[in-house]
């Protein structure tokens, strides 16, 4: 599932429709490694590791150091020598690491221009320089003009250096990166695949740049939501990596983030939180307490602590990541910004929408400074703030946000990218809670049918709107259609995620409240208390999910005329929800308001 751009709470739980986004621009701040396939980013693109997520604390001194460089050298020896350019190469590099792509982009299209001019359109140091401003494009959101980039020098060096030459593997990843950030996981899977095949032809099953492969065509089996491939991909790269490299090599503990990715996308958060703390503490122990990989594992932490339900843990943590990101970054930064969307993260989950909305709102003003009002990451930034406003009950200010969002990735992703259709989901949403179910359930259905062509009818996506259309027809009284639609995803999920995992459990609970409604008191009952026992084991006794599972029960214990027992279990979930959330926590505040219905109206609870 891909879950609205702020991920929490769950909506599904309680009979709701799910808003649909792409995971916030660093909801647990990955580096590349894990967010994106591996894209390379320095002049030798045969010995060059990923990029770092985020700066150096040095970045700033390098930056300056590399602009007095550039400046005497075209003093000396003119703009146009090739030290010249190759300083202004790392100057662009150095300025990217920073945050700052268009100038990255105005360094390296300089660069590029002199070396067609100098060289030729087909020089080696050209396609380079061609590859490098493709990067720069990527960074910026135009994925579309670096895919044309990228093409351009993928035909020139299959032309010139052969199929399986290296640089034209490189090229062929490049390709296969622009087709990822597209949408097109399928493609890119494909080129991947090609890639792979190629390199462990020439290169060996355990050459780096064969398990660099390894990884990014993992990356795109979790896209297409085959969760357990991915892992099993990345576990293959996991052990190579630590017979090879030693555990405590950075590129050794990079997979293992890409497997505990993995772990959490199948639902087996305790196993993450487990690895996280041990890559955490690695990273403490190498890089110290600030640098930027250990602030990325001390966010993945932070993640399992929110999927765990541990949200103040998380909030707490995460606001420490944001003072380090603005001491060392400053305060526009991206991974600052992303720090301060993933807090706001915490906060919605916590209740506090108000606060969650000023802070995406800042995030926003800022990237739309910085990056553009069309960037990908600020439509993200919009995105959440619709959602503040939704969760906030300003239904028609959402909805025309939404609609805005919508507009712009239509026009330019495409109206079949993921985020365009999780754009559709996230205004059907809109439309069902300002009651216009029939408008919502078209929507809901357009959207479904492409995810179903595009992303396969068992893509966790897809399953999801299946499940949003559902809800549509329980709004509109067809709860029998809705049953039998809550009844094949549950078994899709049952099947491909296992009958523990947390959205398995959601589709029981809805499949559970679909049986309530046709009247099926007996049968809900029984597949509530299933799904309490599994989330009390999973998740815990105190989780957000356990106690929505026990609201719920209440309810149906309610209508079979059990109201003593019904009120006991409220009383302990608004016992536990006020000491774990607060009293203003909208989840508590649900549990006493049905604690209240059943207190004025013992028997006739619906």
């Amino acid at each position: 599932m891909s879950p609205r751009e702020q991920a929490l709470p769950d909506p599904e739980d309680v009979g709701l429709a799910v808003r649909h986004g792409p995971v916030p621009a660093a909801a647990s701040l990955p580096g590349p490694w894990q967010a994106s396939p591996y894209r390379w980013t320095a002049m030798d693109p045969n010995a060059c590791p990923p990029p770092a997520a985020g700066a150096s604390p040095d970045a700033n001194a390098e930056r300056d150091a590399l602009m007095h460089e550039v400046d005497e050298l075209e003093r000396t020896l003119g703009p146009d020598h090739h030290d010249t350019l190759n300083s202004k190469s790392a100057l662009a590099k150095t300025l990217s690491d920073l945050g700052d792509h268009a100038a990255a982009l105005e360094l390296d299209a300089q660069v590029l221009e002199a070396r067609e001019r100098i060289l030729g359109p087909e020089h080696p140091d050209t396609l380079i320089a061609k590859r490098i401003l493709g990067i720069d494009l990527s960074y910026l959101g135009d994925y579309a003009s670096a895919r044309d980039l990228d093409a351009q020098v993928l035909e020139a060096r299959e032309r010139i250096l052969g199929p399986v030459h290296p640089d034209t593997l490189n090229s062929k990843n490049d390709l296969a990166y622009d087709l990822h950030s597209l949408g097109d996981h399928a493609a890119s899977r494909d080129m991947y695949t090609q890639v792979l095949e190629a390199r462990e032809r020439i290169l060996g099953p355990e050459h780096h740049d064969t398990l660099d492969t390894k990884s990014n065509l993992a990356i795109d089996l979790r896209s297409l939501g085959d969760h357990a491939a991915a892992r099993e991909l990345n576990a293959q790269v996991l052990e190579a990596r630590e017979r090879i490299l030693g555990p405590e090599h950075p590129d050794t503990l990079n997979s293992k983030i890409n497997l505990a990715i993995d772990l959490r996308s199948l639902g087996e958060y305790a196993a993450t939180r487990e690895m996280d703390a041990q890559l955490l503490e690695a990273r403490e122990r190498i890089l110290g307490p600030v640098h930027p990989d250990t602030l990325n594992s001390k966010n993945d932490l932070a993640d399992d602590l929110r999927s765990l339900g541990e949200f103040a843990a998380a909030r707490d943590l995460d606001a420490r990541i944001l003072e380090a990101r603005e001491r060392i970054l400053g305060p526009v930064h991206p991974d600052t910004l992303s720090s301060k969307n993933v807090l706001a993260v915490d906060l919605r989950s916590l209740g506090d929408f108000a606060s969650a909305r000023e802070l995406d709102a800042g995030v926003l003003e800022a990237r739309e400074r910085i990056l553009g009002p069309v960037h990908p990451d600020t439509l993200s930034s919009k995105s959440n703030l619709a959602s503040d406003l939704h969760y906030l009950g300003d239904y028609f200010a959402a909805r025309e946000m939404d609609a805005r969002v919508l507009e712009a990735r239509e026009r330019i992703l495409g109206p079949a990218h993921p985020d365009t259709l999780s754009s559709k989901n996230n205004l059907a949403d809109d439309l069902r809670r300002l009651g216009d179910h029939a408008a919502a359930r078209e929507m809901d259905a357009r959207a479904l049918e492409a995810r179903e062509r595009i992303q396969g009818p068992e893509h966790p996506d897809t399953l999801s709107l299946k499940n949003n259309l559902a809800v549509n027809l329980v709004s509109l009284g067809d709860h029998t259609a809705a049953r039998e639609i809550h009844a094949q995803v549950l078994e899709a999920r049952e099947r491909t995620l296992g009958p523990d995992h947390p959205l398995t459990l959601i589709s029981k609970n809805n499949l559970a409240d679909c049986l309530d409604k046709l009247g099926d008191h007996a049968s809900a009952r029984d597949m509530h208390i299933q799904i309490i026992k599994s989330r009390e084991r999973v998740l815990g006794h105190e989780h957000h999910y356990t106690l929505n599972s026990k609201r719920n029960l209440a309810a149906v214990l309610e209508n079979l005329g059990d109201h003593a027992a019904a009120m006991d279990l409220l009383l302990e979930a608004l016992e536990t929800a006020t000491r774990n959330y607060g009293a203003d926590h909208p989840l508590t505040a649900e549990i006493a308001s049905a604690l209240g219905s059943m207190h004025s109206s013992p028997g006739d609870h619906e």
